[in-house]
C-alpha cells in the first residue's frame, strides 16, 4: 500500500511513511473479531487505512456503540494504560489497517520525532474526543 492511497490528515504522505516503519500492516475479512472486550491486549492501537469496523459493548447483548472508518484510531485506550479492552471491534467489511505498538514509541521518537509527537497528540485527541462523547452520553440518559 503506498502512503498516497490514503489521506490521514494528522500527518503527510511522508510522515504516514515514517509511521509505516514502525507498524505492521494487518488485514480483516467481514464479521472478523479484531479485539474482544475483556481481553487483556494494551500496548497497541489500530489506524484504519481502508474499511469500516464497528465497536460493540456486551452487556447481556451486543450494544453498537459506533461506526469507523479510513483515518480513524481504534484501542487507544489500552494504548497506553494496558487495560482490558473494553469493547469488541469487529470488521463490517474488508479492512486494512496499521497496528501501532506502544513499544516500538522509543524508537520511533529516535528516528522521526515530528512525526512520532503527531500520532501520539493524534491518538491523545481521539481518546479525549471519546471520553467526552461517553460523558455526554452517560449525562442525557
Amino acid at each position: 500500500m503506498s502512503s498516497s492511497e490514503f489521506f490521514f490528515d494528522p500527518l503527510n504522505d511522508a510522515e504516514l511513511d515514517e509511521l509505516m516503519e514502525f507498524s505492521h500492516l494487518e488485514v480483516a475479512e467481514y464479521g472478523h473479531v479484531i479485539l474482544k472486550q475483556g481481553d487483556l491486549d494494551g500496548g497497541h492501537a489500530y489506524l484504519i487505512i481502508v474499511g469500516q469496523v464497528k465497536i460493540e459493548r456486551m452487556d447481556g447483548s451486543p450494544q453498537l456503540v459506533t461506526e469507523l472508518g479510513p483515518g480513524q484510531i481504534f484501542g487507544e485506550f489500552s494504548f497506553f494504560s494496558h487495560t482490558t479492552r473494553s469493547a469488541s471491534v469487529i470488521a463490517n467489511k474488508y479492512t486494512e489497517f496499521l497496528k501501532i505498538n506502544l513499544s516500538d514509541i522509543d524508537e520511533m521518537f529516535e528516528a522521526y520525532p515530528r512525526t512520532a509527537f503527531n500520532l501520539l497528540k493524534y491518538i491523545a485527541k481521539e481518546a479525549s474526543l471519546k471520553l467526552s462523547h461517553r460523558a455526554t452520553s452517560s449525562r442525557s440518559s
